[in-house]
């Protein structure tokens, strides 16, 4: 009997302590932040556009990709010198799912609307349609013009 006295006391003790150490708790403040991502990249190799045999157009193809976790961004794009008189450059953007692409634009050293209502979205693969154009009295000559693509907030 003793004995058994004595274990149910060893095993009260424990259960008691037990119940102590559960009723001992702490808190911790964690503090989370979700940055924003925005991020635009054109992809592959961009031959040279030539206007030739085909008539006063040229046209190229690349790809492009966005990720974006904001909402309602656009992406804007302008060249580091407006083309010649006669000489056009225009570009054409895929949009990405739910949003809107503004056609063929003009590019100049004004940035252009060219994908508007782009929001939480994470795609690559889309198209870039680069065309150029030229009257038949251009000169013959060669230019090189640098492609600056900006995501910026949407309006």
């Amino acid at each position: 009997m003793k004995k058994n006295f004595g274990i149910a006391l060893l095993v009260s003790v424990f259960w008691a302590a037990n119940l102590a150490m559960a009723e001992d708790a702490v808190q911790q403040t964690i503090t989370v932040r979700v940055d924003a991502i925005n991020e635009v990249s054109v992809n592959g190799e961009l031959n040279t556009l030539v206007i030739g045999s085909q008539k006063g157009s040229a046209t190229n193809n690349a790809t492009w990709a966005i990720t974006t976790n904001e909402t309602n961004k656009t992406v804007v794009g302008s060249i580091d010198a407006d083309m010649p008189p006669g000489v056009t450059l225009y570009i054409e953007l895929e949009a990405p799912n739910e949003a809107f692409s503004n056609g063929p634009v003009v590019l100049s050293t004004t940035p252009q609307d060219l994908a508007t209502g782009i929001s939480r979205v994470a795609e690559d693969n889309l198209k870039v349609i680069y065309t150029l154009s030229a009257e038949t009295d251009t000169r013959v000559e060669q230019w090189q013009r640098v492609l600056t693509l900006t995501l910026t907030d949407g309006f």
